[in-house]
């Protein structure tokens, strides 16, 4: 293990100049099949520090959902759990990256929306829709935009295929079907059918 982590070295590259190389003091190299496992181990027992709201773990992706019969009990719930979860970021040597947070509230039609969310001094911003991996969830479970989103990202693709269809030959064309366009309209599709 130790080996793994010691003098791991860094450089940026951005077209033709490179940096020299810096050694890396912390962090898990990125590309390695053992990092992902690694990372699971280290962030294992935030799992333990979250009371009233659920947590989901993804990779480096954190997820908390409250649900609660006050929209005031869901807002104090996330401001106190995301206060911890930043406090085991600290502790961690981590930070959170504020920018990426946001709430959003799944409610009946005449229930209040959020007054506000704040952990750490920043104001979460509160949302209709938000991007969860490859799907887009809406305030509504309607997947309207996700649907959208996808069908957008298909139609670019079939217009470049368009444009080259007379250069291509067949079989690289379903090669490249398969590849750039079938695999985004498959992705996630179950939920289109909620």
């Amino acid at each position: 293990m130790r080996s793994y982590f010691a003098s791991q070295q860094n450089r940026a590259k951005l077209d033709s100049v490179v940096s020299g190389w810096t050694e890396a003091v912390r962090g898990c190299p990125q590309g390695s099949s053992f990092g992902p496992l690694l990372w699971n181990i280290f962030q294992n027992d935030m799992t333990y520090i979250v009371n009233s709201a659920r947590l989901s773990m993804y990779t480096d992706d954190h997820q908390l959902y409250v649900a609660g019969n006050s929209v005031e009990y869901v807002e104090q719930s996330l401001n106190d759990e995301g206060q911890t979860i930043s406090r085991w970021y600290g502790d961690n040597f981590l930070k959170g990256n504020y920018d990426k947070y946001n709430a959003m509230l799944i409610k009946r039609e005449k229930q209040q929306p959020f007054h506000k969310c704040n952990i750490d001094g920043y104001t979460i911003k509160s949302t209709p829709d938000l991007k969860l991996l490859a799907v887009t969830l809406d305030d509504k479970l309607k997947f309207s935009k996700h649907v959208s989103d996808i069908c957008k990202q298909a139609s670019k693709k079939v217009s470049v295929f368009v444009r080259l269809r007379k250069m291509i030959p067949t079989d690289a064309k379903l090669q490249l079907y398969k590849a750039a366009i079938l695999s985004n309209l498959m992705s996630c599709h179950s939920v289109a059918f909620l």
